[in-house]
């Protein structure tokens, strides 16, 4: 899978030259976002956040698909990720997004406050 070949390239780069985008359709196509996103920990360096059936890569809005995105934000947080979260949607309204924003916003603020 594509996911392991990304774990295998990254364990042997060096860490401050090489981080990745983290892109949580992409992902969860092959696998569980969040549980990636917890293998990659602090080698995340930019996100691409969009949602899927985890079959298509459909680029929903965040929460109208299958990953889980309490435990997604909790990873990231946990891994000290301070960089953009990038919405990278192809369907849905403005409104849809705007919505998702405004989600993963208040889960940020939750989480900072817990870990």
């Amino acid at each position: 899978k594509m996911n392991e070949k990304l774990l295998d390239f990254i364990s042997e780069a060096d860490p401050e030259a090489c981080g990745i985008c983290f892109d949580s359709g992409h992902v969860q196509l092959q696998s569980d976002a969040v549980t990636f996103a917890r293998m990659l920990g602090d080698r995340v360096v930019c996100t691409h956040l969009h949602d899927n059936d985890g079959k298509e890569d459909l680029h929903l809005p965040p929460f109208q698909g299958t990953i889980d995105w309490p435990g997604l934000i909790k990873e990231l947080v946990r891994a000290k990720y301070k960089g953009y979260y990038t919405f990278e949607c192809m369907k849905g309204t403005m409104s849809d997004i705007v919505l998702a924003r405004e989600k993963i916003t208040d889960l940020l603020i939750g989480m900072e406050k817990l870990l």
